[in-house]
Parts: structure tokens; sequence; C-alpha cells
């Protein structure tokens, strides 16, 4: 059965954990729409968008040392995950993907006969505020031009794209387009950028900030380049909940010479 990582580090080697039942862990998660039930009509009217609940999963395994005493000392060493709160978790055999959850339980069942028998069962229980597992390393997806935009790879839930523009150019334009290649939205920056020159348009929205960088390594933040009444601030790209690893988010296309989108696709 796979490894365990929380917060980085392997269960196996620090505790001696080792993993039997994965459980739930790779289910995905439910998407449950908000729903009305109207008397005397038979069944439900969905009435919103889904909506998706705090994901909980169990991770069971057994801990065994050469001794009690090593057991007991392994078993109280497991317990402190419930101190970390909220970390990373991943597993060997989806080692490129990881899920931020708080272990809420480390639960310890003795085998029969318990005089006899120096292994432990051990049930893990994680509980993930925002259910998705995303990428460990984030994809940086080339931009199409205006006349020939790209599509973005898409996971199953939204994400916020560092989108990076790079010199020469003036006045870089960044549009995207539906999967018609009709114009959603545009945005223009007043900025002449040389050869050795960048922007970067955080487009989380709770960091919708733009920084330039002049030839230099270090940025710096002026939210001032975007003209005003040319466009609104870069968008984020709404999954529309495909569960297919190849799907693509519509088109994204910029003016200057060559453009990326930073960001890790995530999945329920």
């Amino acid at each position: 059965m796979p490894t365990v990582w929380v917060a980085g580090v392997d269960l196996e080697v620090e505790y001696g954990f080792q993993l039997t039942d994965e459980g739930s862990v790779l289910d995905a998660a439910t998407l449950v729409p908000a729903e009305i039930v109207l008397p005397t009509v038979v069944g439900a009217y969905f009435a919103g968008p889904g909506q998706v609940g705090v994901r909980e999963f169990v991770l069971t395994g057994y801990v065994a040392g050469s001794t009690f005493a090593v057991t007991r000392q392994r078993l109280e060493r497991l317990t402190d995950l419930t101190q970390l709160g909220e970390v990373t978790i991943r597993l060997a055999d989806r080692a490129t993907m990881m899920i931020r959850g708080t272990v809420v339980a480390v639960r310890a069942v003795n085998m029969r006969p318990q005089f006899l028998q120096t292994r432990v069962d051990v049930a893990i229980v994680v509980r993930a505020a925002v259910p998705y597992w995303r990428e460990v390393m984030a994809l940086s997806t080339r931009l199409g031009t205006l006349a020939a935009p790209e599509p973005m790879p898409m996971g199953s839930a939204s994400v916020a794209p560092d989108y990076w523009l790079f010199g020469p150019v003036t006045n870089p334009v960044l549009k995207g387009y539906d999967y018609m290649g009709n114009e959603l939205w545009a945005s223009t920056l007043t900025i002449a950028l040389g050869a050795n020159d960048a922007l970067r348009l955080r487009s989380s929205a709770f960091d919708m900030t733009i920084w330039k960088y002049v030839a230099s390594a270090t940025g710096v933040q002026d939210d001032t380049l975007l003209v005003s009444g040319s466009g609104v601030f870069p968008r984020p790209l709404h999954a529309n909940r495909s569960s297919f690893q190849f799907s693509q988010w519509p088109l994204v296309g910029t003016s200057a010479p060559s453009g990326v989108a930073v960001y890790p696709r995530m999945w329920v």
C-alpha cells in the first residue's frame, strides 16, 4: 500500500506507520446542489449552484515495534499530528497531488491477544475544509496570441492564475474568450516592456495585484497600470465540474510576444 506524507513527513519512516487502507481519501467530493421541496410535488427542485462540503477521510494502518515500549513511543509521536493544524497530505500512488487538511483524531486499537501482540491498529481521521486535491507543482501554460488564443488545461475546481507577460511590447493586452472564440473580457496595461522586462498579474480574488519586473528579478507592485475604461482585471478560471483530467477552459490570448498562465490544476 502507498506511503503517507503529512506536512512533508513520511509517516512510515518517522513513526513506523504502515498504511493498509486509504478509505475514501481519493473519492470524489459530492457536489450537493441547493434544492427546495414543494408540498404535494414529487421530488425536489434545484434552486442554486452546487455546494461542496468538507471532505473527511480516514487513513487506517498499524504501528508495530520490537517491544511494547517502542510501539507506545511511536504511537505517542503519531498522536502529535493532531496538534499541527492544517497540513499537506500526499499518497505515494499520487505523489504529484496533495490536499490540505487537519488531523482531528488518531485512534488506536490493540490487536488481540493484547499481551502478546506489539502491533496496534491505527485510524488517522482527516478533515479538509477546502475539499480539493491540487498538483504539488503549479502548471505553466503558454498563452496564445490575440489571433490564436490558447485553451487552458482544466481540473474540476476553479483556480486563479498568475498571468505573466513578457516584452518587448508596448501597452500589452490580455484577453479571455469563450470556447467559440467570443471575447469575454479584456485588460490593457499601460507600460512599455523591454526585452528583459515582465508583468505579473495575480487574479486571486483576495490578491488582485499587478507587479512589474524591469530588467530585474525583484518585482515592484504597481496597480495603476491597468488602463481605466479599457476592460477589467484578468478573470479567474471557473471550472464546469468536469472530472476529466484533460478538459480545458476557454481561451486566453495576449498581444505580448510571449506569456504564461501559472496555476495548479485542482480536482474534487
